[in-house]
């Protein structure tokens, strides 16, 4: 028995070796896995302390900034309030009884009138504007709701004597029945309200049309109003015989294009039915053939004509 157990226990010297190496590695594989742990639990100490000092820093930052953010609003409040007052200090009107038909311009800036609507009110007064009531003074570009209730106790307009109504009937009576489509500039602007610009601009358009062949066709004139528009319509008549009509079947790519009321597609289109049918018969085949519609042909249609002799 003791024999056996020898036996079974007894190793060689290679095996001792062997052994010997394999504990060695053993131990050495439970140090270092020792140290391994060792070292990541230190670190995840190190990152729970860096990840909690980092929220309390986030913290304190977000304190500070609404802080910030609520002095900021203090102080824009309080820079606003001062702005709206210096504003309204700078644009207080000290109006005094004045006449909007007579007081000079002067007299305008010294009750802090601003000068856009000074300018305004002056150039309505020489354009042959006149203020019959109080009320008519809002008609002035620039004139806002709180300028005017604080002038209105202060407008002091003056009945017309009777010489004065009868001077001014005079001189409008003195107005000559005008042609709107054969007058000048100097015939224009003697209609009260119509000054060198207005009559430039009416000249202007009316060569574009080729005449006016309705009153109502002053309302495309660019800046024209109801006192000017009124005042054309009273003293002038529509002379249509001076309207100058387009030769449908002689017509040119400009002299098409040119006119106000006929588009670049419409002329491109009435240009390609000449090369196709030669000729129009009648003003009505563009309807027909849907080169025109109907409402912008019914506009366009007094400044067109087939040939000399023909409508």
């Amino acid at each position: 028995m003791p024999r056996l157990i020898r036996e079974i226990f007894f190793l060689r010297r290679g095996e001792r070796r062997a052994l010997v190496f394999i504990m060695v590695l053993l131990s050495f594989t439970v140090a270092v896995r020792v140290k391994v742990e060792s070292r990541m639990v230190q670190e995840h100490r190190a990152d729970t302390s860096f990840y909690g000092s980092m929220r309390k820093l986030k913290g304190e930052l977000a304190q500070i900034m609404e802080q910030e953010a609520a002095s900021r609003e203090q102080k824009g409040s309080v820079y606003e309030e001062q702005h709206k007052k210096s504003v309204e200090e700078e644009v207080k009107i000290t109006p005094f009884p004045f006449n909007p038909n007579t007081v000079p311009e002067d007299s305008l800036q010294m009750m802090n009138l601003s000068g856009f609507v000074t300018g305004n009110l002056i150039r309505y007064r020489n354009a042959g504007g006149t203020f019959r009531k109080a009320e008519d003074l809002q008609r002035i570009y620039g004139m806002d709701s709180a300028t005017y209730v604080k002038l209105a106790p202060y407008i002091r307009i003056r009945a017309p004597l009777l010489q004065d109504f009868h001077q001014e009937k005079r001189t409008w009576d003195a107005v000559p029945v005008i042609g709107l489509n054969s007058a000048d500039s100097v015939l224009l602007m003697k209609i009260p309200g119509i000054g060198p610009s207005y009559s430039s601009r009416i000249i202007k358009y009316r060569e574009m049309l080729g005449g006016y062949h309705d009153a109502r066709q002053l309302w495309e004139v660019y800046g024209m109003d109801s006192v000017r528009f009124k005042a054309l319509e009273q003293y002038c008549v529509l002379d249509t015989q001076n309207i100058k009509r387009i030769e449908l079947n002689n017509a040119s790519f400009r002299d098409l294009i040119s006119h106000p009321y006929i588009s670049r597609s419409e002329t491109y289109a009435i240009l390609q039915y000449l090369d196709f049918a030669d000729s129009i018969a009648s003003i009505e085949e563009l309807l027909r053939n849907q080169i025109i519609e109907e409402e912008r042909l019914t506009r366009v249609a007094p400044y067109l004509c087939i040939g000399k002799d023909q409508d």
